[in-house]
């Protein structure tokens, strides 16, 4: 859940390209994006410290690029301003 959802209950686009990203991160892991198991400290790292998936070295650079862009910490960067590059993945 990106932080914007847990902070304020806002439900948008960005928030679908946070899930796709933790979606991604699932099947490349095999494990949660998100590994917290206390729910205090998970509305923490999200909302005050701003902390996002750790992105895995071994992974291609493309989709370095693609993961780092749908965990923007801003809801803008993740959904508005970038359309021209979630669009290159439209089918």
């Amino acid at each position: 859940m990106s932080s914007e959802y847990v902070a304020f209950g806002e439900i948008d686009t960005s928030l679908d390209i946070w899930c796709l990203g933790c979606m991604v991160m699932e099947m490349f892991t095999r494990r949660t994006a998100m590994r917290w198991t206390n729910e205090k400290f998970v509305i923490y790292e999200l909302v005050e410290v701003k902390k996002t998936p750790i992105i895995l070295e071994n992974m291609l650079d493309k989709g370095k690029v693609f993961l780092m862009k749908c965990f923007f910490t801003n809801p803008m960067e993740r959904s508005g301003q970038q359309r021209s590059y979630w669009s290159t993945f439209y089918c």
